[in-house]
């Protein structure tokens, strides 16, 4: 539950005044009724909780939603942690949601690995919940007409690097920063983007604010330098919508234009190699081996810092439907190493000198960030992001080019190949 959800129609703002009093009658250790700018925050926690309840009701691997109860975890919520616990007493006493006590199976011995995982508090709304809701006209389907994400007062996130037990991957959690002149600068420039970009219409996707979130965070000497790569702040966003969808999109009143860079993350290593990729050639097409797979060895490969060894369940389960069953047999990866390798020796200095995903998304971040930047402060030119593709009009192409090659070459050192 992000809690950083706002009312936008007239239902769904009468909806939280009317929730907001009766929960406050209901909370048994409330005494007073809230007033001014009190009561206004309270109603922006019951407009964030009950958004977050009804969307998980849409989810298709469970329909409970959950939040961890610390207060350290609301630092940098929208919501404060004693509104939400306010909130959550206040319906518990109404019977409008059901919940599940959270826990932590803690290691038995210091230094132990955990034989369990951190399970916050699970929550799920009652039928009486979305019948009082109903009567305002708001329901699961049109949500979204009611009820949209603010655009994030704190957009820069740090997390942790991803932990493993056995076989299972852990995602970093965000954590606290201190703020200095260099977290100042960041912030600055995704909340100037933000607010330009928060009064352009967008017809077709769904457009919230954008988050630079940094990864492997509370290294000694932290640089923010990994990761950094900006996320959309809504749900559903357009960054999750088929290409193709993305395409229909209009922005600002025009059609857009995706463009690409071709093999981003492998061209932003040749060129800290002092290496340039054969303009000419595919770079992912490779003897008998086909495209993606070869991709996604590679990819991998820089994701873990180390040559990639093994084809997993994820891979079967991606690349099974396509080639065959037996995905193993076809394409051993040793097989599919030497080949890679063989095309791109560059690669062999992976293990060597460390490089990881998390140091290729921080280049392709700055220049995909400056060119946005740079649309908006020359030209007054909208443009949204997919990572290593941006998003404009289709009257923006030419400047749109331009300025990519431009943040490129400034930043990564090569002139990209762009398709549409």
């Amino acid at each position: 539950m992000c809690l950083d959800y706002q009312a936008v129609s007239d239902q769904g703002r009468q909806a939280c005044k009317q929730l907001s009093k009766l929960i406050t009658l209901a909370d048994p250790e409330r005494q007073y009724e809230r007033r001014g700018k009190k009561l206004l925050k309270f109603e922006q926690a019951v407009a964030s909780t009950i958004t977050d309840l009804v969307l998980g009701l849409c989810r298709e691997k469970s329909d409970w939603s959950y939040r961890t109860l610390s207060p350290s975890t609301f630092t940098q919520c929208e919501v404060s942690h004693r509104h939400f616990i306010a909130v959550i007493r206040g319906m518990r006493a109404l019977g409008y949601i059901k919940s599940l006590t959270g826990f932590y199976n803690r290691p038995k011995q210091p230094g132990d690995i955990p034989q369990g995982f951190n399970w916050a508090t699970r929550f799920r709304p009652t039928s009486v919940l979305l019948n009082r809701l109903s009567y305002f006209g708001v329901t699961p389907q049109n949500l979204k007409e009611h009820f949209t994400r603010k655009i994030p007062l704190k957009p820069l996130v740090l997390r942790l690097p991803k932990q493993r037990i056995g076989t299972t991957e852990i995602p970093g959690k965000e954590i606290r920063f201190k703020t200095t002149e260099v977290t100042k600068a960041l912030e600055n420039d995704i909340g100037e983007l933000n607010k330009f970009l928060s009064g352009i219409e967008l017809i077709g996707g769904k457009h919230a604010g954008f988050r630079r979130i940094f990864n492997q965070g509370r290294q000694e000497n932290y640089q923010w330098n990994k990761g950094g790569r900006l996320c959309d702040n809504g749900e559903p966003s357009y960054q999750s919508l088929p290409k193709q969808d993305r395409g229909k999109m209009i922005l600002d009143g025009e059609p857009v234009i995706e463009l690409d860079i071709r093999a981003s993350h492998l061209s932003i290593f040749y060129a800290q190699n002092n290496l340039e990729l054969d303009p000419t050639k595919d770079p992912y097409s490779i003897n008998t081996v086909p495209r993606d797979i070869v991709k996604f060895w590679i990819n991998r490969s820089f994701g873990g810092g180390k040559f990639h060894r093994s084809w997993n369940p994820e891979f079967r389960s991606k690349f099974a439907p396509k080639y065959g069953s037996d995905v193993n047999k076809d394409f051993p990866i040793k097989e599919v190493r030497r080949l890679v390798l063989a095309e791109h020796p560059a690669l062999e200095t992976i293990t060597s000198r460390k490089i990881t995903c998390f140091d290729l998304m921080y280049l392709e971040s700055e220049a995909i960030l400056g060119t946005m930047l740079e649309l908006k402060r020359l030209h007054s030119a909208p443009s949204l992001c997919v990572y290593d593709s941006i998003i404009v009009k289709r009257s923006d192409r030419r400047i749109a080019e331009a300025a990519l090659k431009n943040n490129f070459q400034k930043t990564c050192g090569f002139v990209p190949i762009i398709s549409a």
